[in-house]
């Protein structure tokens, strides 16, 4: 724990102007409930974690979605978890041959109200399965309870959505994602054609481990280890304008290509990716999103995100 805090607080020190100050949220995905509390992260931020988790009934598989939210930024948060739980629950019901693959810990969403702006805000932080087969249906019934319950919120949903460049019959694709949430009038950090080689992913396993059957070569590990861009940070087009995104697996604020990880100083197998993005002052209705947003004080205000997956997960 100590050394993912270390590396995330020098992400926040080295990547931040010091006009923004700390990340004003951070959704971290797959980390262990003994990786979550303590640590140097407690003096920036509140941490959330699902109900499985904190009321000690941890999943088999003990990798869970968290949200870090800045102190004294947020306030009235409410965890919604089981109302877009029900969302999922009526699709699986309705389309009795939907298999949307989510286990215990996986989904965490928050409302929360944004106290530097008096915005009503969405938080929601995602795991996705290993061929990233939940992600879009996941994405969709977030997306249902935005608009249909709570349309004065602005999502911001940070997700390792286990897409690939090069995908399997049996996987998420990231090319199609994109196209999805570009159809529902959604954005990411990564933009509306995001590029395929904007990896935060590259690992495979050497033969010095018992799975010898996936234990790849030297030569191959570009080809037939993990190299893929799977994390996302999603909102409405219309909330924010993206004015950077970034990458780091160093813990320094910078990334290597061609560099595999976790490493030594760097403790996951996925890169953290920021994004800085500028709130909308002004919310111009769209027909297809039944919105109508607390924009009264007319604040357009920064905020940091931050979204690590798999953080501390061996």
């Amino acid at each position: 724990l100590q050394e993912v805090s270390k590396s995330f607080v020098r992400l926040i020190k080295t990547n931040v102007p010091s006009s923004v100050g700390a990340a004003a949220v951070a959704a971290i995905s797959g980390i262990s409930s003994t990786s979550v509390s303590g640590g140097s992260l407690s003096q920036y931020y509140h941490t959330y974690a699902p109900s499985s988790m904190t009321n000690n009934n941890a999943n088999s598989r003990d990798q869970n979605s968290v949200i870090l939210l800045k102190r004294h930024r947020y306030g009235e948060v409410i965890d919604i978890t089981d109302d877009v739980l029900k969302e999922i629950a009526e699709m699986k019901e309705h389309d009795k041959k939907v298999n949307i693959p989510i286990a215990d810990g996986d989904l965490l969403v928050l409302s929360a109200l944004d106290v530097n702006t008096g915005s009503k805000m969405m938080f929601a932080s995602f795991h996705g399965d290993t061929n990233g087969l939940a992600t879009i249906p996941v994405v969709n019934a977030v997306y249902q309870h935005a608009i249909n319950k709570r349309p004065d919120h602005r999502l911001l949903f940070g997700m390792d959505a286990n897409t690939y460049e090069f995908p399997d019959n049996d996987q998420q694709g990231m090319v199609a994602f994109a196209e999805w949430y570009v159809s529902k009038k959604l954005n990411s950090c990564n933009g509306k054609k995001p590029n395929v080689k904007n990896y935060t992913t590259f690992h495979a396993r050497t033969y010095l481990q018992s799975q010898l059957n996936k234990a790849v070569a030297l030569e191959d590990r570009a080809t037939k280890g993990d190299k893929n861009p799977k994390d996302f940070i999603i909102f409405f087009n219309h909330d924010y304008n993206i004015m950077w995104t970034h990458r780091d697996n160093t813990g320094k604020g910078r990334y290597i290509d061609d560099m595999i990880f976790p490493t030594l100083n760097f403790p996951s197998d996925h890169a953290i990716t920021s994004t800085l993005l500028i709130q909308e002052s002004s919310h111009n209705p769209n027909k297809n999103h039944k919105n109508n947003h607390n924009n009264n004080n007319n604040n357009s205000k920064p905020i940091y995100f931050d979204i690590k997956g798999n953080y501390g997960v061996s």
